[in-house]
């Protein structure tokens, strides 16, 4: 029998990076192969701009409070650096849900999500 490699806090941080990564497929960054935490929180940051600037009807620029917060929160999770993972996975969950929650703003008009990558 193979031994599990990592701990239990390192393989849920590598489940929630990889949800991040799948969330961010839906604002126009598909195929991003092993992102570092910190290009990730720059990728998020940059999607909340563009889509505070955008022009379509409200729902996408209304999302951005909650990219930057995804944002934030994985600037959080990259501060610590695995020093504390359960607070990388705590920062990193947090921003999945922002991630979530500004994908549900935008799905109420499917006509509104913009690739904006």
């Amino acid at each position: 029998m193979e031994r599990l490699r990592g701990t239990w806090w390192e393989r849920r941080r590598d489940r929630e990076l990889a949800a991040i990564v799948d969330e961010l497929a839906v604002w126009g960054h598909e195929d991003l192969e092993d992102p570092g935490v910190a290009e990730l929180a720059g990728l998020i940051g940059e999607t909340a701009r563009e889509a505070a600037g955008s022009h379509l009807n409200g729902r996408v620029p209304g999302a951005a409070g909650h990219l930057d917060l995804a944002a934030e929160s994985v600037r959080t999770a990259d501060a610590f650096r695995g020093s504390f993972l359960p607070q990388v996975v705590r920062s990193l969950s947090g921003a999945r849900h922002h991630l979530r929650r500004a994908r549900g703003i935008t799905a109420a008009d499917p006509a509104s999500r913009p690739p904006l990558g």
